[in-house]
């Protein structure tokens, strides 16, 4: 097994598993996203396909079972059963789930080797492409890998990047079926509110502009003031008739709703194929984004309207009930919550590992807090004149937000310092969005500003 000197020069990373291990102890593997992060800071930008399927066994207790059942099942059976484990539940490559087991069992000193092929490139018999993103590359035979997006030619079995099997003639309308039936290590790209974790509300498209023409519109039996979040074809929302609905985004119809006890404003956030969103009924609810079908729901002891935020495999979101929670996306477990002194209603951003959300209605609580999205202990919190009901925006190390002191603000995520504010003499109650260093932002005397440095 590695020792715990020299980690960065492992070019193994089922070695680097070893080694962490070795290092933290075996403690690490209750915080997976610590174990995450620091297996991030070692791989930098290379080994995905490994990262990506060492993510998805935490989210089915790989680890935690080898530990677990290791002096009561022989591994020589285990290994099968962990194996079958994630393939069976997300259609991944026979050989991924083999490496992550046998890597884990070596990690954890239950074989001494690792037997299993170390990365599917090995195996000459499957076939997989690499990517190309080259601007050079000609359009015509160059096809989209519907998971990760990875440009490829040819006829290829396996996406390289993230692992997931294509179908023969690759084509996007096929491939858009598998992403949703098959579910690999990457069910379905992530969308929520503001487009990112850090509410930049930059989204990517097709380049193209939209007209007026009206395509089609979906009735419902209550007012809409949740926002949409679109995944692989399928349009995601709330409404005060107490429903989320699934709709088709080219035909407008119906393909599954979802019941709660109160209104939907919380606008959803979708990832890994799990809809999140919150309800008045004081609940968070995980919803299976294919079936519709409820995964687990969390209980609060207010209303939740706050739109959900999904970094790192936790769910961040705010209740009436004056704090900020934060919840394991796939076991619904809580792992720490932060009290302020107001209700919750602003949707948090999340940004380098920090949780950064406004309190609302809390007449002693006129501040923006920054809390480590780790621990749930808080880095800073800056106060202003007023409540804060707009959700802040994290871009290049700062923050901004509206206040009720009808000021915009610019704050070092870092330190919490003010760098500026823009006064507009009424309420800053709008989300801002920040795109090629300009900050766009509505306020309550009627008007949309642009602002930044001028050209």
């Amino acid at each position: 097994m590695p020792g715990k000197d020299n980690l960065k020069d492992y070019d193994d990373p089922g070695k680097i598993l070893a080694a962490i291990i070795a290092n933290r102890g075996e403690s690490i593997l209750e915080n997976p996203l610590r174990f995450l992060a620091e297996f991030n800071d070692y791989r930098k930008d290379n080994f995905t396909l490994e990262y990506n399927i060492i993510k998805l066994s935490f989210s089915e207790n790989i680890p935690s079972d080898l530990r677990s059942k290791k002096n009561k099942v022989p591994f020589s059976i285990l290994g099968r059963l962990l194996v079958k484990k994630i393939h069976d539940s997300h259609g991944t490559q026979i050989e991924l789930a083999e490496w992550v087991v046998y890597s884990w069992a070596f990690a954890l000193g239950i074989i001494s080797k690792i037997d299993s092929p170390k990365k599917t490139s090995e195996k000459k018999s499957i076939k997989i492409f690499t990517t190309d993103m080259s601007s050079d590359t000609p359009a015509i035979g160059r096809n989209t890998c519907p998971l990760c997006g990875c440009f490829f030619t040819g006829e290829p079995v396996f996406c390289e990047n993230c692992g997931m099997r294509l179908p023969n003639d690759s084509s996007q309308q096929n491939t858009t079926k598998v992403t949703s039936q098959r579910m690999g290590i990457t069910t379905l790209p992530d969308a929520m509110f503001r487009a990112n974790p850090q509410h930049t509300s930059e989204y990517d498209n097709d380049g193209s502009v939209p007209t007026k023409a009206e395509l089609w519109r979906f009735g419902t039996k209550g007012p809409v003031r949740s926002s949409p979040a679109v995944v692989n074809g399928v349009v995601y929302v709330g409404s005060r008739d107490k429903n989320l609905y699934a709709i088709d985004a080219m035909t407008g119809k119906e393909k599954w709703r979802f019941a709660t006890r109160s209104y939907v404003s919380s606008s959803p956030a979708i990832s890994n194929g799990i809809v999140y969103v919150g309800s008045y009924d004081d609940n968070l609810y995980a919803i299976d984004a294919v079936t519709g079908k409820e995964k687990w729901r969390f209980a609060t002891g207010g209303f939740v309207s706050s739109s959900p935020v999904v970094a790192n495999g936790v769910v961040y979101f705010g209740s009436a009930d004056k704090n900020l929670y934060a919840i394991d996306a796939v076991s619904g477990k809580e792992k720490w919550r932060f009290a302020t002194g107001g209700s919750v209603f602003p949707p948090p951003a999340v940004s380098n590992d920090v949780v950064y959300v406004g309190s609302y209605f809390g007449s002693a609580d006129k501040n923006l807090y920054a809390i480590d999205a780790v621990t749930g202990k808080e880095k800073w919190r800056f106060a202003t004149g007023g409540s804060v009901f707009s959700s802040p925006a994290v871009s290049n190390g700062v923050v901004y937000f509206g206040s009720d002191d009808k000021n915009l603000y610019a704050i070092d995520a870092v330190t919490g310092k003010e760098k500026w504010r823009f006064a507009t003499g009424e309420f800053v109650r709008s989300s801002p969005a920040v795109s090629n260093g300009v900050v766009y932002v509505g306020s309550d005397n009627n008007n949309l500003y642009a602002i930044g440095k001028p050209k």
